[in-house]
């Protein structure tokens, strides 16, 4: 699998699922209601969603251009 998706991948699908259900692992041991726990971290994985995709079109060219030096070290 390319670097670029694995990276994408564990951003924006393992991170907020590791977090979600963590954080609703954390509340059901406490004794609080699951319900708001889900509403609560849902906001919080939008806000993440919103930011990082924000973040990953500006660094898009920079990571490019990083695989590429690394795939190009690693031939030699």
């Amino acid at each position: 699998m390319k670097p670029k998706k694995l990276i994408y991948l564990a951003f924006h699908v393992l991170t907020p699922c590791v977090y979600f259900f963590g954080h609703l692992t954390i509340q059901y041991f406490r004794g609080n209601n699951l319900m708001e726990a889900a509403v609560d971290s849902l906001c919080i994985i939008a806000i993440y969603s919103i930011l990082l995709g924000i973040i990953w079109s500006l660094f898009t060219d920079k990571l490019d251009q990083a695989i590429k030096v690394d795939e190009e070290n690693n031939s030699v």
